[in-house]
């Protein structure tokens, strides 16, 4: 939260701490513009990330591909947000940008896997545009419950056509 805070730029900073975060009050020319949260996340049993939100908004179409341990499929979809997000040690990715700007628009990285909790900022909607991920996420779901668990094969020529076109289109935007 430091980096945001520019204090030869007219700005203000008020820090309030509590028990479970420590909230941030960005003022410029005496009017609130920003605040950020960080929420303590051993009190809270959470994933351990920081955002704070930006100066200027990611918006657009755009492709990230899955890690292998969150299924190594490619995933379309769009974003919007000025949220800038930085993963602790030890939290992993959900997947590397291919097209867009991802977590953070400098490190790459695309959403949050720890265990079994995904996160992303791919508004889609995700899941019938991109059925791999779809699937990947049901059978994880599937297998932490039951054990050994498989899909029936469905009909989905035509989502993997729209998926494959919206690829072909942002990558060839890139």
């Amino acid at each position: 939260v430091g980096e945001e805070f520019m204090p030869d730029a007219n700005e203000s900073l008020i820090i309030q701490n509590d028990d479970i975060a420590t909230k941030y009050y960005f003022f410029k020319d005496d009017k609130l513009y920003k605040m950020a949260v960080v929420y303590d996340s051993n009190y809270i049993g959470a994933i351990a990330f920081e955002t704070v939100g930006g100066r200027e908004r990611m918006v657009g179409n755009f492709a990230f591909q899955c890690a292998e341990e969150s299924g190594g499929s490619e995933v379309v979809g769009f974003e919007n947000h000025s949220g800038r997000t930085l993963l602790d040690a030890g939290v992993e990715p959900l997947g590397r940008v291919l097209c867009g700007h991802g977590n953070n628009g400098a490190d790459g990285a695309e959403g949050v896997r720890y265990r079994n909790v995904f996160g992303t900022y791919c508004h889609g909607p995700v899941l019938p545009k991109n059925q791999e991920f779809c699937d990947f996420l049901l059978l994880t779901a599937l297998r932490r419950k039951y054990g050994a668990a498989e899909l029936e094969p469905l009909e989905d020529r035509e989502e993997r056509l729209a998926h494959r076109t919206e690829m072909n289109r942002l990558m060839g935007s890139k």
